[in-house]
């Protein structure tokens, strides 16, 4: 029985490395920016809101100055902000 496992695990090895040995190659990200004709730089502004407390400075700021960004948001955020989560209702811009 030992014997058949060994066998069965040689097998198993060798039919991988085989097929790793034909893989496609990896592939590697490249990032393309195409400049604008006004020479201005944009950013896209991203935030987590996970399981803590709203710092209504930084929210403040992007409401106030009209400051586009994505905010990624758990239910549990959601839950335990719900004054945080209405200024944003109030400003989905």
């Amino acid at each position: 029985m030992r014997l058949l496992q060994k066998n069965l695990c040689m097998i198993a090895l060798s039919w991988a490395m085989a097929s790793a040995s034909h893989a496609a190659p990896l592939v590697e990200p490249t990032l393309h920016i195409k400049s604008q004709a006004s020479g201005a730089g944009r950013v896209a502004l991203t935030l987590d809101a996970c399981g803590g407390q709203t710092d209504n400075r930084i929210l403040s700021a992007l409401v106030d100055n009209k400051i586009p960004a994505t905010i990624f948001v758990t239910g549990i955020w959601l839950k335990r902000n719900a004054a945080a989560v209405e200024i944003m209702r109030a400003h989905p811009d």
